[in-house]
């Protein structure tokens, strides 16, 4: 049941914060400096930020109908990583849903380590 709740809760912040990245629903505050400079060469890139917004939408809403899960989570890693470092050195005080969404991630991963068993194995069967 936890690990359900999770799911469900990461879906919604991965669906929200992806259609608030399309139409800016959700104002979001200034951010430092450097994290604005960052922004701004990540977004001369024009491909980058509708990529991530689109697979954030894509795997909260597998994770909202149960379908693919651990492809979504094991999608999502890199994203989810890259998320925490920058609010770990751009932006330490606007990461709290950065940090939450991280901790869910983890504990998803952990909750579907059955799932990714095959994946470590040095020589597949």
């Amino acid at each position: 049941m936890f690990i359900k709740v999770l799911r469900l809760l990461l879906s919604l912040i991965l669906i929200v914060f992806g259609i608030n990245g399309f139409i800016g629903f959700l104002p979001m505050p200034e951010p430092p400096e450097a994290a604005a400079q960052f922004l701004q060469g990540l977004s001369r890139g024009i491909f980058v930020f509708p990529v991530l917004y689109g697979l954030e939408v894509l795997i909260g809403l597998l994770l909202l109908v149960n379908r693919y899960v651990v492809l979504g989570l094991l999608a999502f890693f890199p994203l989810a990583v890259s998320i925490l470092l920058y609010h770990l050195f751009l932006d330490p005080a606007g990461g709290a849903a950065g940090y939450l969404t991280f901790i869910i991630e983890i504990l998803l991963l952990i909750g579907y380590r059955d799932h990714y068993r095959q994946l470590f194995e040095s020589r597949p069967s």
